[in-house]
């Protein structure tokens, strides 16, 4: 065998590895985050369809999120908000007309995306600024 054929069948091996690692590893992630969402849904039962924020207040958009919270013009959100107690409660007050849940309650550390549930379905968008401008 030469060496160029037995490097090909290396680097075939190597990537195929890689491959497999990476489909264990969105196969997890797809598994817990179905898990969360289960987990508020259950939390606000009877309710079709539920407009599901999760955010991390160190999140780089958590200023502009924070804003649009609070300004009440981007609907109705369950916001599963990853932070201390204290800035947990201080939000509580803010973000009049959402629900808020800690996120250590549903034990998911997400980044940021908004989750909207239709009945057993359900869509992820990452770009939260851009959806709840446009929910506006």
């Amino acid at each position: 065998m030469s060496s160029l054929s037995l490097l090909s069948l290396c680097n075939l091996t190597g990537f195929l590895a890689c491959l497999f690692a990476l489909i264990v590893k969105r196969r997890k992630e797809s598994r817990d985050m179905g898990t969360a969402v289960n987990h508020v849904k259950w939390l606000f039962q009877g309710q079709d369809e539920l407009k599901i924020l999760f955010l991390d207040y160190a999140e780089p958009v958590f200023k502009q999120v924070d804003a649009l919270l609070s300004s009440g013009t981007s609907g109705r959100f369950i916001v599963v908000f990853h932070a201390p107690a204290w800035l947990l409660a201080a939000k509580g007050k803010k973000w009049k007309g959402h629900e808020l849940v800690d996120a250590r309650t549903i034990d998911f550390k997400s980044k940021k995306m908004i989750i909207v549930t239709k009945k057993s379905n359900y869509d992820i968008y990452e770009e939260v600024v851009a959806f709840m401008k446009f929910m506006a």
